[in-house]
């Protein structure tokens, strides 16, 4: 996406965890920063007078950073942090295809400890998918 907008004519502010030498070449100027700490990621945007936003990766997508840009009157290709919701909290996706019968549902129970779900699991037989709530890039689940 950097290289597309480079090739536009486009200036590109960068902010990421980790110096990413692919999106670094195109970069104007880049912060380095934990992706989560949204209120550096909004003041750096400010600066550089950002005319529109790209958030990508999921942590940041569950902090206020997209509401905040759009509050400051710079617009943001990303959803909203409630709109992302459905993607940063599987729990809450659960419920709105439960509660709108969407189908494609899974039967799934929520629980507060490590120590309730197994006595869930012992107290049952199948075979169970445990995954943690909130984001893990993927890792998270378990057979």
């Amino acid at each position: 996406m950097a290289r597309q907008l480079h090739l536009s004519g486009s200036e590109i502010y960068a902010a990421m965890g980790n110096m990413n030498p692919s999106i670094s070449r195109y970069a104007r100027s880049s912060l380095i920063v934990k992706e989560t700490e949204w209120e550096k990621i909004l003041d750096f945007a400010i600066q550089k007078r950002v005319d529109l936003a790209f958030i990508g990766p999921d942590p940041v997508l569950a902090t206020p950073l997209a509401d905040s840009l759009i509050g400051k009157g710079i617009p943001t290709a990303s959803p909203s942090m409630s709109a992302a919701r459905i993607e940063t909290d599987k729990i809450f996706m659960r419920d709105l295809l439960s509660r709108h019968r969407i189908p494609g549902n899974i039967e799934n129970r929520a629980f507060d400890s490590g120590e309730e779900c197994m006595r869930w699991i012992s107290s049952n037989d199948g075979e169970f998918v445990v995954k943690p709530r909130g984001l893990t890039g993927g890792k998270g689940v378990k057979v």
